[in-house]
């Protein structure tokens, strides 16, 4: 089966998996091109990528952390992204950020106060962690990037130098 093929460790039981290879993700024992439904990616690279469940889905989060399967990186439902949850209003200390229905943010109330106007679904940008690279500006945190560069693609809130099916590269390289 195609699961043995790309397999890279079996379990115990032969017919399962715990490690795979040819960037393939681990789910169930099985190595799957795509983690499905409320499962994020997590790893990179051509072996040991897995699926984790995210738990916040039914909790009005729209994508979750890929570090943290309990965090939200983007929030549904016009709440408010605090520390990895999201709320209907902020907590004391801090002021709500965004429009729309997506990318709302609770920010510490003495943050800059200008945001634009014309672009009610976007999210603030910060700078980005060393680690990563091709990334022009990041945004929720500092491992989520907002904007490629260097040729790059962003997919999924990373630059990817190609776009895997079913993906197309949309717009200019920068």
């Amino acid at each position: 089966s195609a699961s043995v093929v790309d397999c890279q460790v079996c379990a115990t039981n032969a017919t399962l998996c715990s490690e795979c290879k040819n960037s393939r993700y681990l789910l169930n024992g099985a190595c799957i091109p795509q983690c499905p439904g409320p499962y994020v990616h997590r790893g990179e690279g051509v072996f040991g990528r897995t699926c984790r469940e995210c738990v916040n889905e039914q909790d009005n989060c729209n994508t979750c952390d890929g570090q943290d399967p309990s965090g939200c990186e983007v929030c549904k439902n016009a709440q408010y992204l605090h520390l990895g949850r999201c709320l209907s209003t902020c907590p004391v200390g801090f002021v709500e950020r965004g429009q729309g229905n997506f990318f709302r943010t609770c920010v510490a109330s003495s943050a800059p106060t200008n945001v634009p106007s014309d672009a009610p679904t976007a999210a603030p940008t910060i700078a980005c962690d060393a680690a990563v690279t091709n990334c022009e500006e990041c945004t929720v945190n500092s491992t989520v990037c907002a904007r490629c560069t260097n040729g790059h693609f962003l997919l999924s809130g990373t630059c990817v130098q190609d776009c895997p099916p079913p993906f197309v590269h949309i717009g200019e390289t920068t």
